[in-house]
């Protein structure tokens, strides 16, 4: 996420995970090839569930905090606003989608989906057009 506090992630069980940067605690673990030790405590924030289908991405919005959104093999895009489970906005793109971007004032969100070509949508998020 912006903040560093956060850390999503989704995959082929259909949900995206959201993790939150824990306290340091206990013994510090010196990952293979580091030569400091990583304190780093993840733990489980939040579930989305909400495609029907692999999640294969997720962006965060670079300017609303806990805003995120997440595309799948289902066709179609999930906007998620933490803590709600529920996604803010669902789109439906007709074909499997592969990636999601924000633009870096979190105004318009793209998306690159599979067709016989490839094609890149773009949604304004005021009105979502």
């Amino acid at each position: 996420s912006p903040c560093g506090q956060f850390l999503a992630s989704c995959a082929g069980d259909k949900m995206v995970f959201v993790l939150r940067m824990g306290a340091k605690f206990g013994k510090p673990i010196v990952l293979l090839g580091e030569k400091d030790p990583n304190f780093e405590n993840w733990e489980e924030h939040c579930r989305f569930v909400g495609h029907t289908s692999d999640v294969l991405h997720v962006a965060w919005c670079p300017k609303t905090a806990g805003r995120l959104a997440s595309c799948s093999m289902d066709c179609s895009i999930n906007v998620w606003q933490m803590p709600n489970k529920e996604p803010i906005k669902k789109i439906d793109t007709t074909l499997p989608c592969k990636g999601v971007a924000w633009d870096p004032i979190g105004k318009y969100l793209a998306a690159q989906v599979q067709g016989a070509e490839q094609i890149v949508k773009v949604w304004r998020i005021r009105d979502w057009k």
